[in-house]
Formats: C-alpha cells, sequence, structure tokens
C-alpha cells in the first residue's frame, strides 16, 4: 500500500512542478513584454524631453529680445 501511495504522490509531484513551469514560463513572457513597452516609452520620453527643451530654449530667446 505504501510503494502505490508513494508512487501516487510522485506523479502528483510532478504534475505541480510541470504546472509551475507553465506558469513561470507565462510570468517572463509577461515580463518580457513589459519591459519591451516601458522601453519604448522610455525613448518617447527621451525624445519628447529633448523637443521641449529645444521649445524651452527658443522661448528664453524671444523673451530675451
Amino acid at each position: 500500500l505504501q510503494l502505490v501511495l508513494l508512487s501516487v504522490v510522485i506523479v502528483g509531484q510532478n504534475e505541480l512542478a510541470s504546472a509551475a513551469d507553465i506558469r513561470s514560463e507565462a510570468m517572463y513572457s509577461d515580463a518580457d513584454s513589459m519591459l519591451h513597452e516601458v522601453v519604448k516609452l522610455q525613448d518617447h520620453l527621451v525624445a519628447q524631453h529633448r523637443v521641449l527643451g529645444q521649445l524651452a530654449d527658443r522661448l528664453a530667446k524671444l523673451e530675451g529680445r
């Protein structure tokens, strides 16, 4: 009886490990997608900051006249 129960426990552990692997792969994929979106957003903000700096410089020159 113990050997039968031991095999049932081992099979159950293997199933739980497999499910955990699937969840971790999905979590990695989600995190990777989020990272790429954040990098795009950061690039956009850097470009926007550059343009706003140029506009501020032009405004300062106009006000200085």
